[in-house]
């Protein structure tokens, strides 16, 4: 994802004639469960969007970022919030 991001900002610097606006959201399903791990919020719905064919996820908190680094603040910030724990699977 930090090589994704890099040559996202390194296309936008090198595309001085256009502007862009970047955001970012940040999930994790767990237990079946779609959760916000920017803004707390638990349980989000997963929704379809029929007229512009779209899926989204309703309630879920974006950001705006403007350079690698406010991406990165934010991935911490989420990394934070992600629920980690063992499984017979793990083991």
């Amino acid at each position: 994802v930090l090589h994704a991001m890099s040559d996202v900002f390194h296309y936008i610097r090198k595309t001085p004639s256009r502007q862009f606006l970047l955001r970012v959201g940040c999930i994790e399903i767990h237990n079946e469960q779609v959760n916000d791990l920017l803004g707390g919020g638990t349980d989000l719905r997963v929704e379809w969007n029929a007229k512009t064919k779209e899926v989204y996820i309703k309630g879920l908190t974006e950001r705006f970022i403007r350079s690698s680094e406010d991406f990165i603040r934010l991935i911490l910030k989420a990394e934070m919030r992600r629920k980690t724990a063992a499984t017979y699977a793990n083991e």
